[in-house]
């Protein structure tokens, strides 16, 4: 079994613990272009589905969703939702502009993807600005950007920002480095920050700025294959017993650095992985 078959079940297995308290309570509110969700400090879980055009959006709360709000000339979203284990999910949405969620204390869930919960027509997310995440920094806390539909991509037209995740999947899900379906498009910049890393999987991620990882002192698990990076490439894994795992068909156009920092750390590579620019290891026991 590879690492994003154990990433997958042990995310299945957590998110099957997140539930909606009775008496939570969601609001939504539009302020101008920009959309304002505020979740309480008890479990909440909220659904963010896209309307099929862009700017129109619609939020559900409850694990049997149930209508917040409609809304449309959308711009820029912001999801605060307290403490509490919560779950969010994002899901085909179109916006011109950009995607914030801080999500605070409590094993948090963050979904982005092209699957609508009430069964409606399945749409490609599109973000035209940066999407921000913040999770706690806690264990069980989970980031997720995937693609189900064979056709379907996601794309974010700004940088991706994550902190605090514990586990996390980047995941389109095609066969290759090139470009095309069940691609995860970023525009610029892809920063990857966390304490208490623990699985991590890169698969179909397309970066047309610089990729960062800088990761704690739990033992890290990272996972790349099918993925393309255009400009340069640095990880710093901290300490703990950290692996790297180059798969296959990934291109790195520019410089590739990676620091193991403390522990007994393992990078390697299976096939068709290709750096154009200098590549740099230090701190590692068994380097590529």
């Amino acid at each position: 079994m590879n690492l994003a078959s154990i990433l997958v079940l042990c995310v299945g297995a957590s998110s099957l613990a997140f539930s909606a308290a009775a008496n939570a309570e969601v609001t939504a509110v539009q302020k101008g272009t920009k959309l304002v969700i505020l979740g309480d400090s008890i479990n909440d879980v909220i659904h963010v589905e896209g309307g099929g055009a862009l700017g129109k959006v619609k939020v559900d709360q409850g694990t049997t969703p149930s209508l917040v709000g409609s809304f449309v000339g959308v711009r820029d979203i912001t999801i605060e939702t307290g403490d509490g284990n919560d779950a969010v999910n994002v899901s085909g949405i179109e916006i011109p502009g950009s995607l914030k969620a801080k999500l605070g204390k409590g094993a948090d869930f963050l979904r982005i993807d092209d699957l609508h919960a009430n069964g409606t027509t399945n749409r490609s997310p599109f973000i035209g600005g940066n999407v921000d995440a913040s999770l706690g920094d806690e264990l069980g806390d989970t980031f997720q950007c995937e693609i189900a539909l064979a056709t379907n991509v996601v794309t974010i037209g700004g940088n991706l920002s994550i902190r605090g995740a514990s586990n996390l999947s980047i995941f389109g899900g095609g066969s290759s480095s090139n470009t095309g379906d069940r691609d995860i498009y970023v525009a610029k910049n892809l920063s990857i920050r966390a304490q208490l890393a623990g699985a991590m999987a890169l698969d179909d991620v397309n970066v047309g700025g610089t990729t960062k990882f800088v990761l704690g002192g739990a033992a890290d698990f990272l996972e790349i294959e099918d993925s393309l990076f255009v400009r340069g490439v640095a990880m710093k894994l901290g300490d703990g017993n950290d692996h790297v795992h180059f798969i296959s068909d990934i291109e790195c156009n520019a410089t590739l650095a990676i620091d193991g920092g403390g522990g007994q750390d393992v990078v390697e590579a299976i096939t068709n992985v290709t750096v154009l620019g200098k590549s740099t290891i230090q701190s590692v026991e068994d380097p590529l």
